[in-house]
């Protein structure tokens, strides 16, 4: 991609507007009306909901684990 691009413009746009709400700047009806698509509002909306930290680590607890999933290897 060439920078200045429409979709570099889009994917800065983004992460600012991903910043905003997780920093609490922005909510829901902000996210309505942005060009953002849906499915990725309503996920960040979800995250929020069930207070899940985009930038820390995955939550410990009972039925949680603390380790990565292993790699996967798709059939040749």
């Amino acid at each position: 991609m060439v920078a200045g691009s429409p979709a570099v413009a889009s994917a800065g746009a983004a992460a600012r507007l991903h910043s905003e709400f997780v920093d609490g700047a922005v909510d829901e009806t902000v996210l309505r009306t942005s060009p953002l698509r849906r499915l990725i509002a309503e996920s960040w909306q979800r995250s929020r909901a069930r207070g899940v930290n985009p930038d820390g680590e995955a939550p410990s607890g009972p039925g949680r684990s603390t380790r990565s999933a292993p790699a996967t290897r798709s059939p040749a």
